[in-house]
Formats: C-alpha cells, sequence, structure tokens
C-alpha cells in the first residue's frame, strides 16, 4: 500500500488519507541570485493537511494496480490508515521515498519528508545575454510598444538655447566707454574731475562813505 500512496502522489501531488487528512505537494518557484549569477533548484515541500478530500479517484487507482474491486480497495485503504492511527507514541510509520508518519508525546500525528542531498538539486550558473539590437515589447504606462520605438523617441536631439548675456555685457560695455570718454574729454573738466571753470566772485554793494 505504501508504494501505491507514494506513486499516486508523485503522479497527481497529493494523496487522501481517511481519518488522517490529505499529503499534498507544494512546489516551490527556482530563486535567482542576481549577485552571485545563480539559481537554486526548486525545493518542494510535502504537507500533511488536517483535512478530508475525496477518495474515488484514488481508490480506484488501487483497485487497477491491485486487480481488485472498489470495495475491497477502500477496505485495504482504511486499514492502511488505522494502523498509521494507531502507531505508538514516539514512533514513526514510513511512507516509501516520501517520508514517514510521526506521532508525537503527545499523540499528534505529524508527517517529516524525507530530506534529499544537495548533489540532487545542483545550483544552477546564470550568465547574463545581452542582445543590442534585439526589439522587444515593452510597455510605458498603458502603451504597449517595442524597445525599438522608445529608443528613437528617447534618442531625438534636444536643442539648448545658447545664453545671449555676452551681447548684453558688451553694449554696457561700450556705453560705460562712451560716458567716460566723452567725460574726460570735456574742456570743462580737468583730470581731477574737478570743475575747470573759473567762478567770479559776486562784488558787495557798499554800505559806507569815506570822509576825507
Amino acid at each position: 500500500m505504501e508504494n501505491l500512496i507514494e506513486h499516486f502522489f508523485v503522479q497527481f501531488g497529493y494523496c487522501p488519507l481517511p481519518g488522517i487528512g490529505m499529503l499534498k505537494l507544494e512546489e516551490k518557484s527556482a530563486i535567482v541570485h542576481f549577485s552571485e549569477n545563480k539559481m537554486t533548484a526548486p525545493l518542494s515541500e510535502i504537507w500533511l493537511l488536517k483535512e478530508e478530500c475525496a477518495v474515488n479517484d484514488f481508490i480506484s487507482f488501487v483497485g487497477a494496480n491491485k486487480n481488485i474491486s472498489n470495495n475491497d480497495a477502500t477496505t485495504l485503504l482504511n486499514d492502511f490508515c488505522n494502523n498509521v492511527l494507531n502507531t505508538e507514541k514516539n514512533s514513526e510509520y514510513k511512507i516509501g521515498s516520501l517520508g514517514s508518519f510521526i506521532k508525537d508525546a503527545a499523540g499528534k500525528l505529524h508527517f517529516k519528508q524525507t530530506v534529499l542531498e544537495d548533489v540532487f538539486f545542483p545550483d544552477v550558473t546564470l550568465t547574463r545575454v545581452i542582445h543590442p539590437n534585439a526589439i522587444h515589447q515593452v510597455r510605458v504606462g498603458d502603451t504597449e510598444t517595442t524597445n525599438a520605438v522608445m529608443t528613437e523617441l528617447l534618442n531625438v536631439p534636444v536643442k539648448v538655447r545658447q545664453s545671449k548675456w555676452w551681447i548684453a555685457a558688451i553694449v554696457f560695455t561700450f556705453i560705460a566707454l562712451s560716458l567716460s570718454l566723452y567725460y574726460f574729454n570735456n574742456p570743462g573738466h580737468n583730470h581731477s574731475l574737478g570743475n575747470a571753470t573759473f567762478v567770479l566772485p559776486n562784488e558787495e554793494p557798499v554800505t559806507f562813505k569815506t570822509v576825507d
């Protein structure tokens, strides 16, 4: 019976066991480590779920492989499950290469899967391959486009408006030089920046008479 459970589980990823629950395979994805340029193999886990599920498919599977009727297959399955449930505390009941049912000191039943060696799950070395000229689909916001179209749009030359500040600087410099030349070449000014025009003092009126 253990071999039939193992074969059915490997083929369908689950196996119902009346009174015990259901063995179910949880498949995990491979993990990519970009910094280490490697990918670790997926390690699937076997869980014992405390829930009942339909056993008709498994009964038919047992009957077909044992060449017995479904009623006899049901009896065979129930006997097996009772044997597992009646396992003594702190002991285990092995199920082929899948693992073992283990009953702890409190009488609770667990399932421990067989741990395979790492040699069966070697890491895969990754090499980044870049195809610069390959065209592939990309999504920009809600728009579906290609990398070639996006490259063309992003490579449009941008016209940079050049600053004209130097023109204003030349104009102001020219105005300043013109004012300076006009000022210094005016005959009414000397080099000391003072006024060169002579100023005559005002004559005060005579307010007295002299007596001979």
